[in-house]
């Protein structure tokens, strides 16, 4: 988040500890040049916590906040938990959570619409899903120790423990400690984060949601306004093939041959299969496509073709590895094609897209690049 359009004091790194007796909240005020005030609150004190979240112009940065942290401090604000024993069984509710349940959907997406007069809402940045989510982005211990930092301390009491007055103060110097790796975190990857805030302001409908959702939920959520807006087709009536048909004589490229006889002769046969659809391609239509390099066997599965190789170490000059950028998007734009029951615009976004990472390629700006990939690779 650039510094030049928020003022110091408006923006905070935090982090929440609950227990069934006690609950703390640490906040740090973001400073490049200087180690920033922090301050804590706790459950005999909520109502200057609340004071707290309703300043103007509040951004609140964390590490997996936005589906834990955040919705504590909202159900907090909406009046339903007011003490330590509600607050930590209100959390165990969104770690252990049930199906249906409503409470913790709604806070989730709790908007500032939604509180009116009675407080307002913060901006979320969460560095956990702009990392990837749970797939990839790793545990904030798992930062600490790549960011070499010397403080790395695993959580000091087990949950759920009754902890006493000395235990707390402990609590919150581990609090503070969560969140100066946070801080150090954030000023690490903070041009990924400028690359949401811009990606933001490209499309607004996005309601500054890129700075707090992972990249497949930024892209299925451009895809379906996009074509709304460029196709006028509402992704939400669209309803999946029932079969998806593939003609070999169509979609595989004159240009793949081989060098073998054998092989070349199971590639021509392949092209004069009639369309079929794919699910029933591992019912038996791929019997007898075995194609042969070396003393090594390739099926055709799928997803394409795979090696039926055991676990072996290979070190050869003869060995030689390709690798297609965006593979899938590439085919789709090669073929001029685009997912059944959608049109052409379709394919004219995800050009769009691709010329955009193009050009951030070309001006340095690496952070675009990779995330416009990402944004590409999720985006058929």
């Amino acid at each position: 988040m650039s510094h030049n359009s928020k003022k110091d004091n408006t923006i905070w790194i935090y982090d929440i500890e609950t227990y069934p007796n006690c609950f703390i909240a640490v906040f740090k005020e973001l400073c490049r040049e200087s180690n920033g005030k922090y301050r804590v609150f706790q459950d005999d004190n909520l109502k200057q916590l609340k004071q707290f979240l309703s300043t103007d112009g509040l951004v609140l940065i964390g590490y997996n906040n936005f589906r834990f942290d955040d919705v504590v401090l909202k159900a907090i604000i909406d009046g339903n938990i007011s003490t330590a024993s509600e607050i930590y069984n209100f959390a165990t509710r969104i770690i252990e959570p049930s199906k249906g349940d409503k409470e913790i959907t709604r806070l989730t997406h709790f908007s500032r619409k939604e509180w009116g007069d009675r407080t307002s809402s913060w901006g979320c940045i969460d560095l956990f899903q702009i990392l990837g989510g749970k797939r990839i982005a790793g545990s904030l211990k798992s930062h600490e120790v790549r960011l070499g930092l010397f403080d790395v301390k695993d959580l000091p009491f087990k949950p759920g423990t009754v902890v006493t007055s000395d235990q707390i103060t402990n609590l919150i110097k581990y609090c503070k400690n969560d969140v100066n790796a946070i801080e150090a975190l954030y000023f690490d990857i903070e041009s990924e984060v400028e690359v949401r805030v811009a990606v933001n302001q490209q499309f607004p409908y996005l309601n500054t949601s890129a700075l707090r959702q992972s990249n497949s939920s930024i892209a299925e959520t451009v895809m379906k306004r996009e074509m709304e807006i460029k196709a006028g087709i509402n992704l939400r009536q669209i309803k999946k093939p029932e079969k998806f048909m593939f003609n070999p004589a169509f979609y595989i490229d004159p240009a793949i041959k081989f060098i073998t006889t054998r092989n070349q002769q199971l590639l021509e046969q392949l092209k004069t299969l009639a369309p079929f659809d794919v699910t029933n391609w591992l019912g038996g239509l791929n019997d007898g496509y075995l194609f042969h390099v070396g003393n090594h066997k390739i099926d055709l599965g799928k997803g394409g073709a795979h090696t039926i190789i055991s676990h072996l170490f290979l070190e050869s000059e003869n060995i030689i590895g390709y690798d297609v950028s965006s593979y899938y998007p590439s085919l789709l734009r090669r073929l001029n094609s685009c997912p059944g029951g959608l049109t052409l615009q379709w394919l004219d976004i995800l050009n769009g897209l691709t010329d955009d990472r193009i050009a951030a390629k070309s001006s340095g700006d690496q952070a675009k690049a990779v995330f416009i990939k990402s944004l590409l690779t999720i985006y058929p």
